[in-house]
């Protein structure tokens, strides 16, 4: 009998601690584990807009290249936040919610920045 009751504790342990431990790892952040690129293209004006937040830095330069080859008028820049030059640089600049309507190739952005969705 104490057998059984021994073996229902386990299992409830087992249970409860699975749980426990998902739970911390959606609330805590586990540091070297993941790194958070942000992909920004920058217009002739000056003005930056986000165009891509992942966790692949592959996907961060592919989408990178993409600004710099398929647009004249933009340049891409890929920051990692995990890095403390990049993470302060990116919080100095003014990242724009929207494209402007005034933007050059303002279509191809667009066009960019909804491929990049797939991946946010």
């Amino acid at each position: 009998m104490i057998t059984i009751k021994d073996i229902a504790c386990v299992a409830y342990g087992c249970i409860l601690g699975n749980w426990l431990r998902n739970l911390f790892s959606m609330f805590c952040h586990h540091p070297g584990g993941e790194h958070r690129f942000v992909v920004v293209a920058q217009t002739t004006t000056g003005d930056y807009i986000k165009v891509l937040e992942t966790d692949t830095n592959s996907v961060a330069l592919d989408f990178e290249e993409q600004i710099d080859n398929d647009t004249d008028a933009m340049t891409g820049f890929v920051f990692d936040r995990l890095y403390p030059g990049d993470k302060a640089e990116l919080e100095e600049i003014e990242i724009l919610d929207s494209v402007p309507m005034d933007t050059e190739e303002r279509d191809k952005l667009l066009s960019i920045m909804h491929e990049a969705r797939k991946y946010w």
